[in-house]
């Protein structure tokens, strides 16, 4: 019996750093919750959880990345960004994850997306615009992924408690 409740609080633990890894970028997120639930149904036997909540984790899973990905790529496309303020965005997410996690990737993406803007452009007001579209993208998608999250473990907790 209490073996069952230290795998159900490392179970949940597991998920909370699923949550925190919609944060910050060098932990895995939504992902992990899948895990967590998979392991605790392998653990359990699939009584309590079950291969029907797991399929719905994943689906969830795709859904918060597709959602992330389209929001992305409807801002730059918005915004009619080019392919050098694109790639500048990738290559100051690269660099910036490495300087400084979180705030390190947001102002690693914004610089290099205004860099990348600016040398094709040749215009200040259009490459602020898309680093700050950029940004707002990733922001509101990465909310949108971390209320995705907390569902899934509000999920978890409803199949298990009842």
């Amino acid at each position: 019996m209490i073996i069952n409740i230290i795998v159900f609080i490392l179970v949940l633990l597991l998920m909370f750093v699923g949550v925190i890894g919609e944060i910050l970028p060098a932990l895995p997120g939504i992902i992990l919750i899948v895990i967590a639930a998979l392991l605790y149904g392998i653990y359990t036997g699939f009584t309590e959880v079950n291969y029907i909540v797991i399929i719905i984790f994943l689906f969830m899973w795709l859904i918060a990345a597709v959602i992330e990905y389209l929001l992305v790529y409807l801002t730059a496309k918005h915004l009619k960004m080019s392919f050098y303020g694109l790639g500048g965005a990738i290559i100051g997410l690269a660099i910036g994850f490495f300087v400084g996690q979180l705030p390190g990737l947001l102002l690693g993406i914004a610089l290099g997306a205004f860099i990348g803007e600016y040398f094709y452009q040749r215009r200040a007001f259009s490459a602020i615009k898309a680093s700050f579209g950029l940004i707002f993208a990733l922001a509101f998608g990465n909310a949108l992924k971390i209320i995705i999250a907390v569902s899934m473990i509000i999920i978890f907790l409803l199949v298990v408690i009842f």
